[in-house]
């Protein structure tokens, strides 16, 4: 069959674009900017209790369950280990070390026992014997190497530590060091550690060489006052841990206070407003153009996070991180309405905090709740005086000074102080409305 002259031949479907096609797009994704893409997070959680030369943990595996759990919602890639021996903990960190390549964000939580040797601090594996400091060696992993990788890998790092439960393996070991002579201390409680590299996090369930409680429900102090906050939407990280200090002082009487160390130049949220596949919770860069500009609304949602919790300190830092903010004027007010407020004559129920050093006072300054109680008392309490004649006035005193007579019975137990007080304000309320 001939071909006709000036006619061209029929070909195939245009396949050979597609290769380029798909080329192009995969360039499109690999360079497009990260605040663009969806964000890569990824965690390890451990949690070890089930330990074998020593007295097993009730809630490391509870807590750490609680808390992947809670992760997997917020779009971490979640790696989970419990009971781990030191070569299955070795394994799980191995294949945390591959995941975090290029991550944005990176997590570690372990719950478990913890200790600190000679200003290192390291995590204990179930099937840890701790005999001698040679075996401590061998049968722990220095928390300072979890550290490192992970900010060798990930934009953002963020290590919680709710190990630093009563350890007798501490002891054991440090029965051993007398023995030899040594000088060198073991600790329980973790030592001091900051931060390595930038964009990094961390943070202890209490203050270094301090032992934090295993708790007596279902999950430490510490985690328990995690889940109350980690997925509140919008919240920024460094206004959520301060909620969670607050949970923890008043779920332990102020025994036991979270600590953390802080590299972060970002702000981020675990739980971004926005739901958007490609808003990230990391999106400020302080090298990024434009970024010493006000954003709005990243603005709006660090106000509104802060502006209702009745804590001075967070609306200050409001003030400093927004000088020139939308909202610099409510919050003076607000910060001067609480100082005020906390400056009255002695004459009535409130107390200086920074002076105060009786056990039902300091139980006071450390519960947010009890604070706040107070502070409405005290309002409560002038607002009536201020109606009365001198012979009334008289008589709510004497009833103010019962009441704190029946109140300081109370000492350092939190639920009676909030009960008493609650009675107070209903008897105040009457004192109003009449």
């Amino acid at each position: 069959m001939g071909v006709r002259i000036g006619t061209v031949p029929k070909r195939g479907p245009r396949s050979g674009r597609i290769p380029y096609l798909i080329l192009f797009l995969i360039l499109l994704v690999v360079f497009l900017p990260g605040n663009l893409r969806a964000e890569k997070r990824v965690a390890l959680v451990i949690g070890n209790a089930d330990y074998q030369h020593t007295t097993p943990l009730a809630n490391p595996a509870n807590d750490a369950r609680a808390i992947a759990a809670s992760l997997q919602k917020l779009n971490f890639e979640v790696v989970e280990a419990y009971d781990m021996d030191i070569d299955g903990l070795s394994e799980q960190l191995d294949r945390f070390s591959q995941k975090l390549q290029g991550a944005d964000v990176g997590l570690f939580f372990y719950a478990g026992h913890g200790l600190s040797f000679g200003g290192n601090n390291y995590i204990v594996p179930v099937d840890a014997k701790l005999t001698s400091q040679f075996r401590l060696r061998r049968e722990t992993i220095p928390i300072d190497e979890i550290m490192n990788e992970m900010a060798a890998s990930a934009r953002v790092s963020l290590l919680f530590l709710d190990a630093c439960r009563n350890n007798p393996l501490a002891e054991t070991l440090q029965r051993s060091i007398r023995t030899r002579t040594r000088n060198t201390s073991v600790n329980r409680g973790l030592s001091l550690m900051k931060p390595r590299g930038e964009e990094s996090l961390i943070v202890f369930a209490t203050e270094p060489g301090q032992v934090a409680e295993d708790g007596k429900g279902d999950h430490s102090p510490f985690t328990q006052a995690l889940l109350n906050h980690i997925e509140r939407p919008g919240i920024d990280i460094e206004v959520m841990l301060k909620a969670v200090q607050r949970d923890v002082k008043r779920a332990t009487d102020n025994a036991q206070r979270p600590e953390r160390w802080s590299k972060l130049e970002s702000n981020f949220s675990f739980n971004p407003r926005s739901r958007d596949p490609v808003t990230t919770g990391t999106l400020r860069n302080a090298s990024r153009p434009g970024a010493d500009t006000i954003d709005r609304r990243e603005e709006q949602i660090y106000w509104e996070s802060v502006k209702d919790l009745g804590d001075v300190e967070l609306i200050k830092a409001y003030l400093e991180r927004y000088p020139d903010g939308k909202f610099v004027a409510i919050a003076r007010v607000l910060v001067r309405r609480v100082e005020n407020s906390t400056t009255r004559p002695t004459s009535g129920p409130s107390f200086d905090c920074d002076t105060s050093s009786g056990i039902v006072e300091r139980t006071i300054c450390g519960s947010f709740r009890l604070s706040q109680m107070d502070a409405r008392m005290a309002t409560l309490y002038f607002r009536v005086k201020g109606r009365l004649t001198k012979d009334e006035a008289d008589d709510l005193l004497k009833e103010q000074r019962s009441w704190i007579s029946t109140r300081n019975r109370c000492r350092n137990n939190a639920p009676c102080l909030e009960q008493a007080y609650q009675e107070r304000l209903t008897r105040l309320d009457q004192w109003v409305k009449n």
